[in-house]
């Protein structure tokens, strides 16, 4: 998938993981249309029909398909449960949903080759298996897709700008990162890091790091003041100088954790908690405080080191090394 959204793409991405119930089926059903509808091009003898959704079939189990040929359809459910539903709960609809597809085709002397299951949240591969072999075993192909894989069906630029259109985003289409809020950019940076690392080459990762990096010195720099300026203290090392002049007002400071999925792609998600002052190995993955912005200058330094040495990068191997790192200057002021 070739980088071509802006830097609002991340944006869109958490407005599609945090949404539920009808606002999540409505943000699915854009990116279909979007990502699917039309006909799409596969070679000059041949195209995919494109997406239609099935509105007049509303909660009843399926909510779009392809069609393909005389009676071959592609069906797709869409589900959205509150993110405090249990596992149990969530599958319970997931049968309902696939019974309904089947059923749908079955009255219409339809063949379902394929069911899409669209859900709203990532699940562990044994959860992941039980909904595939809920029609695997009728001999069905079975996609399960969760917000990550559902946004990688928008290729590009027109298509991003389609979807922030439809979702009515307040961030501006093609806004540049200037215009972001400390505790947005720091949220947006971090999902970038994520969704460069195994889809930009290494001119875009390398740009991606760069635009973050001057970003963050415009603010600092910009929020000198004059005293400071003249005082010398301008000429302080720079993460001083970004962790005092980027704070985010307590009420927006965070605690990021990050983690990977079943499928061993990397995800971040805010956990409430009160962050503290250094990222941290936990359970699941790494936790990231944000309180400035200097944690994320810290994880653009040790990005761009990894790209520059091995032509590319892995954000848990910039954790990894920054932790390591600090222990070791801790250890060192021990020892004194």
């Amino acid at each position: 998938m070739d980088i071509k959204y802006k830097i609002f793409g991340p944006k869109l991405l958490d407005r599609l993981e945090t949404s539920f119930d009808n606002q999540f089926e409505r943000y699915v059903q854009l990116i279909l249309l979007t990502g699917l509808g039309g006909y799409k091009e596969v070679c000059p003898v041949f195209t995919l029909k494109s997406y239609k959704d099935t509105r007049a079939e509303k909660d009843k189990g399926l909510d779009g398909f392809i069609r393909h040929g005389e009676n071959k359809y592609e069906c797709f459910s869409i589900t959205g449960p509150k993110h405090t539903s249990k596992w149990e709960s969530k599958f319970n609809k997931i049968k309902k949903d696939y019974q309904a597809a089947k059923k749908y085709c079955e009255d219409r002397k339809y063949k379902m080759v394929k069911w899409n299951m669209v859900i709203n949240f990532y699940t562990i591969e044994e959860q992941e298996r039980a909904i595939i072999e809920l029609a695997e075993k009728d001999g069905v192909d079975v996609e399960v897709y969760n917000p990550r894989r559902l946004f990688q069906l928008l290729r590009t630029e027109e298509d991003y700008y389609k979807v922030a259109q439809g979702m009515g985003e307040a961030f501006p289409i093609g806004a540049s990162i200037e215009q972001l809020a400390h505790h947005e950019f720091a949220f947006v940076a971090l999902k970038s890091f994520i969704l460069y690392e195994n889809n930009g080459s290494f001119d875009e990762k390398l740009k991606l790091l760069h635009d973050i990096r001057k970003y963050i010195y415009y603010r600092t720099f910009f929020n000198l003041t004059e005293d400071e300026v003249e005082s010398g203290k301008g000429a302080r090392r720079p993460a001083l100088l970004i962790g005092k002049n980027t704070k985010i007002h307590t009420k927006y400071q965070e605690t990021y954790q990050y983690m990977k999925d079943n499928q061993g792609q990397g995800i971040i998600y805010p956990t409430g908690l009160k962050p503290k002052d250094a990222i941290r190995k936990n359970d699941e993955g790494y936790l990231i405080p944000i309180k400035n912005l200097s944690g994320i200058h810290s994880v653009i330094i040790y990005l761009e080191k990894l790209l520059l040495e091995k032509g590319n990068y892995k954000i848990e191997k910039a954790f990894e090394a920054i932790i390591k790192d600090r222990d070791k200057v801790i250890k060192q002021r021990k020892s004194v």
